[in-house]
């Protein structure tokens, strides 16, 4: 999959005693979902800079959430069903975490767009913390950047 050129400007972040230099970039687009660029510009050191991509949802109208049994969290090719007992998944190499809500008829998913590598978890959530999480994380050793997909998919 390729994605399409950017059109949009950056925020800079400025260097700091001992981390990194760079730059989020936080275009829409439709057929796409939201596409989040983060490039690494300037770094001191050889030290690592790892960046999380962090999704935590439930569905409902109201400030209580739905019974969100029977919602299945994927990481990769795993399959997590929601059964409010804390459950996780974490895999070291992933490209793909997801919640498919049937009862919405709706999925949401973090995809990783890049060469570097990512690793993944799904968690469920328990009964004083009804919701789902979806996570990418990357370790960067250079100056690159790390390309993150949000989608919302009708299912």
């Amino acid at each position: 999959m390729t994605i399409p050129p950017s059109r949009h400007s950056a925020t800079h972040l400025p260097l700091h005693k001992g981390g990194c230099g760079g730059h989020p970039i936080l275009p829409f687009y439709r057929s796409w979902g939201i596409i989040y660029e983060r490039k690494i510009l300037k770094k001191s050191g050889a030290d690592k800079v790892s960046f999380t991509e962090h999704f935590k949802g439930c569905y409902g109208f109201t400030e209580y959430g739905e019974d969100l049994k029977g919602i299945k969290l994927y990481a990769d090719s795993d399959v997590l069903d929601y059964g409010y007992v804390g459950d996780s998944i974490k895999k070291a190499d992933c490209k793909s975490v997801k919640a498919e809500i049937p009862q919405i008829t709706t999925s949401v998913e973090l995809r990783a767009d890049c060469k570097i590598k990512s690793s993944g978890s799904v968690s469920d959530g328990h009964l004083f913390n009804p919701f789902y999480t979806l996570e990418l994380k990357y370790d960067i050793t250079d100056e690159s950047e790390c390309v993150t997909c949000l989608n919302i998919m009708k299912i």
